[in-house]
């Protein structure tokens, strides 16, 4: 069972505006990576990267590349999604709505929106707040991963305070370990309901702006349909 796990990469993207090393986002961040010892796994704190907001010029949406990635970091922002099994989002709750930071690339990467361009991979959505607004900020991750096609296998609202409290994250982590293991061990399907919804609208509709990618994805029946037949044709490769 372990070598399944070997095989696969986790990226954990923090989304915190803070760059003090004691940050909560920081501090979680880090220790889900030592603690995720299966995985291949990476930190990687946005902030301290070079990311230009959104100029709204299109481009993306036409097919073209955004020029804005030649002149920051948002490409290896990218790269390291589209190469990665699992993605975590893990940001801190900002006026009842994620970061700034994290709006900022969603707004980067808002045409990978309508094409499912992660499908296939998982995520894990994680908020850390001091009120009771995490649910909110949750079900909006949520709803852009299932836009992204990112399968959430778990999400999970942290207080503040419970950073610091070792026991309380060790429990944490065990619990976010173990619906990994289950996901990974059980599941037959790359998709749920709220994806196959969205992925039905997508091909009826008629305003969207044709792609190759979307037009080869939306001769298939399911999304599910379309990442079981790029899967097999890239295990055919190897």
């Amino acid at each position: 069972m372990e070598d399944i796990y070997k095989q696969k990469s986790a990226v954990i993207l923090n989304f915190s505006n803070n760059l003090n090393l004691t940050s909560s986002s920081r501090i979680l961040s880090s220790k889900i990576s030592s603690n995720f010892r299966i995985f291949n796994s990476k930190v990687i704190n946005v902030k301290e990267k070079n990311i230009i907001s959104c100029l709204s010029c299109k481009n993306c949406f036409l097919g073209y590349k955004c020029y804005l990635d030649y002149l920051d970091d948002m490409v290896k922002i990218k790269k390291i999604m589209t190469e990665s099994d699992l993605i975590f989002f893990i940001t801190p709750v900002y006026g009842m709505n994620i970061s700034s930071i994290m709006s900022k690339v969603i707004e980067r990467i808002s045409y990978w929106l309508h094409d499912f361009r992660l499908a296939g991979k998982q995520v894990v959505l994680i908020v850390i707040t001091d009120r009771n607004s995490g649910k909110y900020v949750l079900n909006y991750l949520e709803f852009i991963s299932n836009s992204l096609g990112l399968q959430t296998i778990a999400k999970m609202s942290i207080k503040s305070h419970q950073v610091n409290n070792n026991d309380f994250l060790q429990r944490a982590i065990k619990i976010l370990e173990e619906k990994i293991r289950i996901h990974y061990s059980n599941s037959t399907s790359y998709t749920n309901k709220e994806m196959e919804f969205l992925f039905s609208i997508g091909k009826n509709d008629i305003t969207n702006i044709d792609t190759e990618r979307k037009k080869e994805m939306f001769k298939y029946d399911t999304l599910n349909d379309y990442i079981l037949n790029e899967r097999r044709k890239k295990d055919e490769k190897i």
